[in-house]
């Protein structure tokens, strides 16, 4: 309009234009529309949108990003030829070249992780058609509107571009409704969308035209100044052009110029002829050359391993080879590979003759020792499947899985065997007692078929229904798990036999790195040795010097730990001369934790792991053997095993391009069977592999593993784990479905409804955290839920602070707002009792000082783990118990204690008893009980 003027006036016509209509009638224009009813038209279109469309590759490491905010452009023009198939396609398909443009945002949106709805703002003029003269008047009308796109694969191409036009049409009637009302009633008011799409079309053409010599044009360019991170504008003319903005913190260079690229293919198959879904139109961004990138990289090495395929019948090889030779140690005992599988015979034979068949579940309820290694080998020789129950878990939990599993017989020690119900249909064996009971039985391997695809063992983990599930493993997975890993580590010969390992055994027997650190070293002729404490940093030094241990596997806040423990010794003490390999699992290593364990130790590589129970335990590997350079955020997960094939795709199991982050899905022989007595679970998990007829796929790949995490392929061929896709999350390691924990909490009978989010508590680290409604005047404190939850959820399970709402916020959809929870309270919620001793006081401050509150807020009327502790701080707080007051609390006593004043009374005890260092030598051995599964 303002063009017009001024070539109106350059012409000498300028006397001759009509005055415009004054921008109060568009005022007035506003204050006659129905408010009620735009705004209920908005809020049925904003209905089913609960959050932000991800920004397309914002989650790259923050490295490979500019540190300077500015804006970058990139800018594409397309031809003559092709901006006229895309205009002709358009008319055919009684659409624009506008919505062509939205209609590829939105696929590509969909397919960098948006999922099948994604949301981004586009520009409308704002002037009403119905109002007389607005096209004249001067003033602001441009708003920006959010565009809401269902993107369902099946969905044919021309409906859908269709069904976008006919929306738009529609939201122009109420195109004035202002940005942040419309915020509001999605209940999102930090913004609906990061992305904008602005189409613009001056015709340059008819300017000159129009302007003739007096006012000759020579170019046309707009500039555009947005708040979004990411601005895609579209000028269309004789070409169409596309001009990329994007904030360079939130995206890098190469990373703008594919999703342009992206955007170009897109389009051009939006407007290829065929009766083409948008499932066709996404799968076929990818080129075949990127198709087959993709392939290459995402298949692990193919290695063949010799040997036999059952963990038992390798056993049997070794006892053959080395029966001599240590096959295991803890404390004081040790057990020779010739006994250790005599023994294991002999509990076999009496298995089969209590009636235990070919792939029956028989349980384990012990705390870790040499015997439990022997129940695992007996129960694999009779044709069983072993399930190690974690003394940790409260009766309820126990008596669940015992009674989902369908065991008929459990292995037990006698302090286990103490909690089983003695009326239960269970046949108990003592294996502290199998030396006399079993004498008689033969000690000559059994004959039992049993073949890799036999199920070995099965590990309990949460559950998202309330309940924890099985997940079996067969032995060729479990097996191909540790030659995998012991040929990354170069531990095997050039037939690729194994070399001799000695291990670390310290973790929980009911987890899968258990099975690694009891079994792995008795495939290859090396010796378990078993930790009693895993954080007993102390010991565990001394067992890796005493015997030269190999590789040592821990979470990272155990390293964390044990790094701080040998940074306290001096240059001689912390030698660990046999040591080859730190390895890391469970949750993701800080890369501090990683630097510091090289510069400590840079001949001792760290090697972090990943995976999943589901698929044998680990499928991927990263080995760190320098420090990190400044400004790495995170530790890669690497690259998959050997054997092992892992596919990044999005929900219709298509493959997602380089760095655009989807769902790890693996294939090959480490994909297990499913779980346990639950069809629709497995088969919602384990699932046809699309591309196993791919030809470097690898054996075995009939069928995927969908894992539920969200990872991307960076350009290196490394997979970056991002996190989950579901409720699923790790606390200290562990799996946990928060769903599982919303259950129980909704089992108490004054809950009327509950969620658990993960919020970072003062320490920065993951906390659980419950909120919940009940009936008006019904109360409850931490205290009490930790007392009803602890008696079917395990410690790690317990949240650690419970706040009370009046209602729970929702969204647009009436769907619970996670994210519009207020903030937790990690404060006590008892009645505060003050330190009335000099011991009370100074246990007030320790615990403060750990879990980084004011010693004001700390009452003596609550426990360590009502304020937030958890097992692996309780480490920490016993040290610091013993450098005040020089007397060892027993660990265990911690997990015990009501309140902390009974605390402050048992050091005040032990005082006067351990004031004789011999004595206090003596009692701290007695105290050194069998706690690792309480520190998880």
């Amino acid at each position: 309009m303002i063009f017009a003027e001024l070539t109106a006036f350059y012409q000498g016509e300028g006397a001759r234009l009509a005055a415009p209509q004054p921008y109060r009638h568009y005022a007035a224009y506003l204050a006659q529309q129905d408010g009620e009813v735009a705004q209920a038209y908005w809020r049925d279109v904003l209905a089913e949108v609960e959050h932000k469309t991800p920004l397309p590759l914002a989650h790259q490491r923050a490295e490979q990003r500019a540190q300077e905010p500015a804006m970058q452009a990139r800018t594409v023009t397309f031809s003559e030829e092709q901006t006229g198939a895309l205009s002709a396609f358009a008319k055919r398909s009684q659409t624009t070249v506008n919505i062509l443009v939205q209609g590829a945002w939105a696929l590509l949106l969909s397919k960098y992780g948006g999922g099948s709805q994604v949301v981004f703002g586009s520009t409308t003029s704002g002037r009403p058609a119905t109002l007389t003269g607005v096209d004249e008047m001067v003033g602001l009308f441009i708003n920006t509107l959010p565009v809401v796109a269902k993107v369902e694969g099946e969905t044919p191409v021309v409906s859908w571009l269709q069904q976008l036009h006919r929306t738009q049409q529609a939201s122009e009637e109420y195109s004035h409704v202002p940005l942040h009302t419309l915020q509001q009633l999605a209940g999102m008011n930090a913004g609906l969308f990061d992305t904008l799409v602005i189409f613009e079309n001056y015709p340059v053409d008819a300017i000159q035209t129009q302007t003739g010599a007096a006012l000759p044009v020579e170019a046309v360019e707009s500039v555009d100044i947005t708040t979004y991170p990411m601005t895609l504008t579209a000028r269309l003319d004789k070409t169409l052009v596309l001009k990329f903005e994007y904030q360079n913190t939130v995206l890098s260079e190469p990373g703008a110029a594919q999703l342009l690229a992206h955007l170009q293919q897109l389009l051009h198959l939006l407007s290829s002829p065929g009766d083409n879904t948008l499932r066709d139109i996404k799968r076929g961004m990818l080129s075949n050359q990127a198709r087959k990138e993709i392939f290459t990289r995402s298949v692990g090495e193919q290695i063949h391993f010799p040997g036999a395929r059952c963990f038992h019948h390798r056993f049997e090889q070794q006892v053959r080879r080395n029966g001599d030779a240590i096959a295991a140690c803890h404390g004081p005992h040790t057990v020779h590979y010739a006994a250790l599988n005599r023994r294991a015979n002999q509990l076999a034979y009496w298995l089969i003759e209590q009636g235990v068949t070919q792939g029956q579940l028989v349980g384990i309820f012990a705390h870790r020792s040499i015997d439990v290694l022997c129940a695992m080998l007996a129960i694999m020789k009779a044709g069983g499947a072993f399930v190690c129950l974690d003394p940790v878990n409260p009766d309820e939990r126990l008596t669940y899985m015992i009674e989902d599993a369908g065991m008929t017989h459990l292995i037990v020690d006698p302090a286990c065997r103490m909690r089983i119900d003695t009326t239960a249909q269970l046949s108990l064996f003592d294996i502290t007692q199998s030396a006399t009971v079993l004498s008689d039985m033969p000690v000559d391997n059994p004959q039992v078929a049993v073949q890799g695809s036999d199920v070995a063992y099965m590990i309990y983990t949460s559950g998202s229904t309330g309940n924890p599930k099985g997940a079996l493993v067969h032995h060729s997975g479990a097996l191909n798990h540790i030659e995998a890993e012991f040929a990354k580590f170069g531990l095997t010969d050039e037939e690729n036999a194994l070399k001799k390992a000695d291990f670390l055994q310290c973790a929980a027997s009911s987890c899968d790195v258990s099975v690694w650190q009891f079994l792995a070293p008795l495939m290859c002729g090396g010796k378990t040795v078993i930790l009693d404490e895993i954080t007993d940093v102390h010991t565990m030094v001394s067992l890796i010097r005493q015997y030269q241990i190999d590789l040592v596997e821990v979470a990272p806040v155990v390293l964390q730990l044990l790094v701080s423990y040998l940074d306290s010794l001096t240059e001689s003490q912390r030698q660990l001369p046999g040591l080859k390999y730190i390895m890391t699992t469970g949750e993701p290593t800080p890369v501090p934790l990683v630097n510091k364990w090289l510069n400590m130790y840079p001949l001792v590589p760290v090697m972090n792991c990943y995976g999943p129970t589901e698929a044998s335990d680990d499928i991927t590997y990263e080995i760190t053997r320098v420090p990190l350079p400044a400004g790495t955020t995170r530790v890669s997960i690497g690259k998959p095993l050997p054997n092992l094939a892992i596919l990044i795709l999005d929900e219709e199991l298509d493959l997602m391009p380089e760095g655009v982050a989807g769902e790890l899905c693996v294939t090959g022989i480490g994909v297990g069977p499913g779980y346990w007595n639950n069809v629709a679970k497995t088969q919602a998990s384990f699932v046809p592999n699309p591309y196993q007829h791919e030809p470097l796929m690898p054996m075995y790949s009939e069928r995927l593993y969908r894992t539920g995490d969200l990872g991307y392929y960076d350009e290196h061929g490394n997979i970056e784990l991002l996190g989950r896709k579901d409720e699923q999350i790790k606390i200290r390691g562990l799996r946990v479905e928060l769903g599982e924990i919303e259950a129980a909490l909704e089992a108490i009978e004054q809950v009327q409804q509950a969620v658990v989010v993960v919020k970072n508590n003062e320490l920065g680290e993951a906390a659980l955290c419950a909120y919940w409604t009940g009936e008006p005047g019904v109360t409850l404190t931490r205290k009490e839920f930790r007392l009803r939850l602890g008696q079917a959820l395990p410690e790690h399970m317990l949240p650690v602070s419970y706040n009370q709402l009046e209602k729970m916020p929702t969204n647009a959809a009436d769907k619970i707002d996670k994210f519009a929870l207020p903030e937790p309270n990690f404060t006590s919620q008892q009645t505060y009792v003050e330190a009335q001793t000099e011991t009370e006081a100074v246990v007030a401050e320790l615990v403060a000082a750990l879990l980084q509150l004011e010693v004001a807020t700390v009452s003596l009327a609550d426990s360590f783990f009502e304020l937030g502790g958890h097992s692996i701080l309780s480490v920490r707080l016993v040290s610091e118990i013993q450098h005040r007051f020089g007397v060892s609390v027993p660990l265990g006593f911690i997990f015990t204690l009501s309140d902390l004043r009974e605390l402050a009374a048992e050091i005040d005890v032990l005082r006067p008893q351990q004031q004789d260092s011999a004595q206090f030598a003596q009692l701290t051995a007695e105290s050194q009980t069998d706690t690792d599964e309480l520190i998880i």
